[in-house]
């Protein structure tokens, strides 16, 4: 690789990757613009630097093609209203390469660099003051548009790199912004000079975390003989996204793939749609302190496909050393291994190709690592400069909230500056505490008060309540419902109680439930199945499941012809996340097996067990909000034990969701979220997070209707099943 190719394209690719940004470059000239121009020619690289790289076969016009419709799919270059626009027969008719080619090659690349609508990285610079997903944080578990916030929230954003530039200045390049077209480390430094914040380095007596205090850390990378180890310190208070930074610069990785942190048996990530669904906790809210202690070990698996697991030790823990930055390099052995080489076997093979001249790929491994690649050097200098780069971007910084402390605004936030660090605070957070321990007490004391009486006493004591609802909750008191909330679905003592002693012919109309037996027999026949990079199982799993699976009822629900990615195939997406949540089936290193457990409940006869253990994860577990487009509600999944218990009062009789949706939902969940032009989403929740499911299960059926001239959509019927009264049943004090 050349040391002054800003694209790093290996010297084996340089001539395929110049013949097809040849291409790209024509097409954006004569009908986009500069922007789709460098656009595609980094994704043409980012393509060329993968291991094997889809650019090794196939023609160059037809990789240009589908580079520049991949790009225009993240900017939607096909939207009529966009400027430039070009329609997927435009670019076929300009490329010389046909319509269904240039899907193929897209599909290839959006496997390939795992792209997404709005993918802020594949975002014209032009278009990123417009697109959302730059501009969300999570404030408080909610996402918060920081276009809207506060000027000094949106300096330390930027400050720790996570918005390209300050709303507040306009976007780059514009009229009156003052800023660059590329914002950089001065002004960053101007930044942090109006914050009093100065450069990165700690205090003296202070440090890089609260107390300054610093964690000695010992990264070794599993698997690999003789070891590859890096020793770092880090602030105590570095957040989960900050040290994967930190060991993406340490080992020498280049980010380009998934990655995970596994902490006593809790997963930390950026949670994507599908961590969401299970249970996956979110990177950029955990920090070192809150988690670990000296001796503590985590584990952080990079690049699913290939499997890196490395072990990460807490060793020590230090005070800061007055004006020394962090994150910082002490000691290692051995350089890391190159990108896409194959997980630790393949790397190990790498090693002993390049060692021996006379091996058959020895010359196109050479040529591909690069001649000055030494697998026992540590370069410490290059180190030393990426965990530099890591301290402007890194959002453990001393701005950050600090624990239990939401960042972003709101209609109700407080903004308070202290030493120099912008701190966020809900006004209505200190009230709500003081309330649910008023709300606590008082039942305490009448535990059969209904919600008429709690109401007046809330208002008594002075607190600003909502008058009661009219329809009561199913004449229920406030203390059945909070028996019913609390209940964990397991033993004698909880309020929902399941029937795990059913047979495999009882449960015969459970179609979640066929499925999972019939995951758990083709994982166990084969023994392992290696993931994909993605972390989903592989085509020809998914293409054999889909032939035997039971497909759902629902219009909605079928799955695409032809299509063999999991993600697209939704009774085997949601059925290996529930085994994986429910502990019956584990990725380790890249590979999908069966547990003990899940060995054991694959039997014929603990069909019922099995069935309960699934029902109780789906619900209490999974993440009911990645079933659908509708909004965020975690109070429907938290007062779900409510909901069945309303569904077995009335859900005996054909009803629409929309129906249900006044009976059988807990009065005043969903309150607070702004109804669509379409109206209440409630009944589109109820239907895809509780009906849907409950169908799936066997203990709901559903009765589609046709679609109602001038209606949004079909009205269809549900109702509750034989089986779900002989599986359910509720105990109230």
């Amino acid at each position: 690789m050349s040391a002054q190719d800003p694209f790093r394209v290996p010297e084996r690719l340089r001539a395929r990757f110049e013949q097809v940004v040849e291409r790209t470059d024509a097409i954006a000239a004569a009908h986009l613009n500069g922007e789709y121009a460098d656009l595609a020619r980094r994704m043409a690289a980012a393509l060329a630097r993968k291991r094997p790289s889809p650019l090794e076969s196939g023609q160059p016009r037809t990789w240009a093609a589908g580079i520049v419709y991949a790009v225009g799919w993240v900017n939607f270059l096909s939207d009529p209203g966009q400027d430039p626009h070009l329609s997927t027969a435009d670019l076929a008719e300009k490329s010389g390469v046909g319509e269904s080619t240039i899907a193929a090659q897209f599909r290839k690349i959006r496997d390939a660099l795992d792209l997404g609508r709005f993918a802020p990285e594949w975002t014209l610079p032009g278009k990123l003051a417009d697109n959302p997903l730059v501009w969300l944080l999570q404030v408080n578990g909610l996402p918060t548009d920081v276009r809207h916030a506060p000027r000094e929230v949106q300096e330390a954003a930027f400050d720790a790199g996570l918005i390209p530039f300050i709303p507040a200045d306009g976007a780059p390049g514009s009229a009156g912004s003052g800023q660059k077209r590329e914002p950089g480390a001065d002004q960053r430094q101007q930044v942090r000079a109006r914050r009093g914040g100065g450069s990165r380095q700690a205090p003296a007596g202070t440090g890089g975390g609260p107390g300054g205090r610093i964690y000695q850390l010992k990264i070794t990378l599993e698997d690999v003989r003789p070891a590859i180890w890096r020793r770092v310190l880090v602030p105590e208070d570095t957040t989960l996204v900050g040290l994967h930074r930190v060991i993406q610069a340490a080992m020498g990785w280049e980010d380009y793939h998934l990655w995970r942190f596994e902490i006593e048996g809790v997963e930390y990530a950026e949670p994507s749609r599908e961590d969401r669904g299970r249970g996956t906790r979110n990177a950029r809210k955990a920090r070192l302190h809150q988690l670990t202690g000296p001796g503590d070990v985590l584990l952080y698996e990079y690049d699913f496909g290939d499997g890196w697991e490395h072990r990460v030790q807490v060793e020590k823990v230090l005070p800061a050393e007055p004006g020394r930055e962090y994150p910082a390099y002490v000691a290692g052995e051995r350089a890391g291994p190159p990108e896409d080489s194959g997980g630790p076997l393949g790397y190990v093979r790498l090693l002993e190709v390049l060692a021996d001249p006379s091996a058959p790929e020895h010359d196109d491994m050479l040529e591909w690592i690069g001649e000055d690649f030494d697998h026992e050097t540590v370069d410490i200098e290059e180190i030393r400069s990426r965990l530099a780069l890591t301290r402007p971007r890194a959002s453990d910084s001393g701005w950050a909230p600090a624990p239990g402390e939401g960042l972003g605004p709101g209609p109700r936030a407080q903004v308070g500056n202290e030493g120099g660090a912008v701190s966020l605070r809900h006004e209505t957070e200190a009230a709500l505490r003081q309330a649910e321990a008023f709300v606590e007490n008082f039942l305490a004391g009448n535990p059969d008060a209904d919600i008429e009486e709690l109401t007046a006493a809330l208002r008594s004591a002075g607190f600003d309540v909502l008058p009661p609802y009219e329809s009561g909750m199913g004449g229920l008191s406030p203390a059945d419902v909070q028996w019913l909330l609390d209940g964990d679905w397991q033993g004698s003592e909880s309020a929902v109680r399941l029937d795990a002693t059913l047979t495999g012919d009882e449960l015969e109309s459970s179609r979640t439930l066929y499925n999972a037996r019939l995951f758990l027999e083709m994982l166990g026949a084969v023994g392992q199945v290696k993931a994909t990079p993605r972390g989903n199982l592989p085509r020809v799993f998914v293409s054999r499941f889909r032939e035997r699976m039971k497909a759902p009822k629902s219009r909605w629900s079928l799955p695409e012809p032809g299509t063999v990615n999991e993600e697209d195939v939704e009774p085997l997406h949601i059925t290996r996340i529930l085994l994986e949540l429910a502990g019956l089936v584990k990725r380790r290193k890249g590979i999908f097996s069966l547990t003990r457990t899940g060995e054991k409940l694959s039997t014929e006869g603990r069909a019922g067990e099995l069935f309960a253990t699934l029902f109780r994860v789906h619900f209490r577990r999974f993440n009911l909000e990645y079933l659908d487009g509708a909004p965020d509600v975690p109070e429907f999944q938290l007062s779900i034990g409510y909901t069945l218990y309303r569904f077995a009062q009335v859900g005996g009789e054909w009803s629409t969701p929309h129906d249900l949706a006044g009976s059988i939902v807990l009065p005043g969940v969903g309150e607070g979220f702004t109804r669509s032009p379409l109206g209440d989403p409630m009944p589109l929740i109820v239907e895809t997070r509780f009906l849907r499911p409950l169908e799936g299960f066997g203990l709901a059926e559903l009765q589609e209707q046709e679609w109602a001239p001038g209606a949004p959509g079909p009205r269809d019927l549900y109702r509750k099943t034989p089986l779900f009264d002989r599986f359910l049943s509720f105990a109230l004090p």
